[in-house]
């Protein structure tokens, strides 16, 4: 059954959503940012721990992936909510789903130890941060500066070879 996330707009900071034990954890309503978002998934880093969020992300927030471990973005529609990414804290892993998961008009800012994965080919505005970006199963493709963005990211691009099949991420 799929439950709506509606952050409001109402006091100030970030909402937080996340798992903190054993398990996996699936949210698959629509998710409104009228305010920041944090996901935040405690690992330990393993497949059997993930964060699942199937869900359309619409708004004005902003969406930070938080805690060391595993969150993917795999929804069936195309997100547009008008904020910037964040992947924070070292050994956590933000696995986007091809062409869907991030607007083209998205900052994403990858944090020391952090990883983003993208899950196909991906378009974004800008990429900053000391982080590694890698692919994930096949060739996909990386663009940054969909919206005419520019930036430095200190960080590395790595070609993947976790899972038997390589991720290969083209700049």
């Amino acid at each position: 059954e799929a439950n709506d996330i509606i952050v409001s707009d109402q006091g100030t900071g970030a909402v937080i959503v996340g798992r903190d034990s054993g398990g996996a954890a699936t949210f698959n309503g629509d998710i409104v940012l009228n305010r920041d978002l944090v996901l935040t998934n405690l690992g330990p880093f393993t497949a059997a721990n993930r964060m699942w969020v199937y869900s359309h992300i619409t708004g004005e927030g902003n969406l930070t992936a938080a805690g060391g471990g595993y969150v993917s973005l795999s929804q069936l529609e195309t997100n547009t909510f008008a904020g910037d990414v964040t992947v924070l804290d070292a050994g956590t892993v933000f696995q986007v789903d091809a062409g869907r998961g991030l607007p083209a008009t998205c900052n994403v800012e990858v944090g020391e130890g952090a990883n983003l994965q993208p899950y196909g080919d991906l378009a974004i505005n800008r990429l900053t941060g000391t982080g590694m970006v890698r692919g994930v199963q096949g060739t996909h493709a990386l663009t940054v500066g969909a919206a005419n963005g520019n930036a430095l990211f200190a960080g590395r691009m790595v070609y993947n070879t976790q899972g038997g099949t390589p991720g290969i991420l083209n700049l």
